[in-house]
């Protein structure tokens, strides 16, 4: 399955506001959203995934003329109807140092409910991490924001090891079927 995602809808607003940004993807052709929930520190049983997932009779409620919208723009992108949009989970955790990253593996109970992980790191030591070790889907680089550190991954003997996390980066992630878990 090809098409559009966005992957940041913002998990605490409130329900109407995220009923209109799931419409508005819809409306312009998304095949998908995932609902972003951040957090920096410590993580613990209280940060499993909560989300609830809007239902189509909701989104239905708010823009009635949706399927037409949503028929168009699949049409003129070349996107099945019969494909369903699809809403996904998505957890970033902010880090500082790389052990604060540890808790990013697959062994963690409370990553493995959520569909996507994210990791944003906050220095060199935790974007080196991140890079090397972190289990996660997405490494959030904020571009407007001003780095205290550059983009190495690690020495220039393990560059090649690193390679991956800039095509991470800069390619477009074509999301039919990928589990991140």
């Amino acid at each position: 399955m090809g098409g559009f995602f966005d992957l940041n809808i913002p998990q605490d607003t409130t329900k109407t506001t995220r009923i209109k940004l799931v419409v508005k993807a819809m409306e312009l052709g998304y095949s998908g959203i995932a609902y972003n929930r951040s957090i920096k520190g410590i993580m613990s049983d209280h940060d499993r995934c909560s989300i609830p997932l809007l239902s189509l009779s909701s989104l239905l409620d708010v823009a009635p003329a949706l399927a037409f919208s949503v028929n168009l723009h699949r049409d003129l992108l070349g996107i099945p109807r019969s494909s369903p949009f699809r809403q996904y989970t998505r957890l970033t955790v902010s880090v500082d140092t790389p052990s604060q990253a540890q808790v990013l593996n697959s062994g963690n109970p409370v990553l493995k409910t959520y569909d996507f992980v994210a990791v944003k790191p906050l220095s060199q030591t935790a974007f080196d991490h991140a890079c090397l070790k972190s289990e996660v889907c997405i490494i959030i680089i904020a571009a407007a924001a001003a780095f205290p550190f550059y983009f190495f991954c690690c020495s220039q003997s393990k560059i090649e090891n690193c390679s991956w996390v800039l095509y991470l980066i800069l390619i477009l992630f074509y999301l039919g079927g990928y589990d991140c878990h």
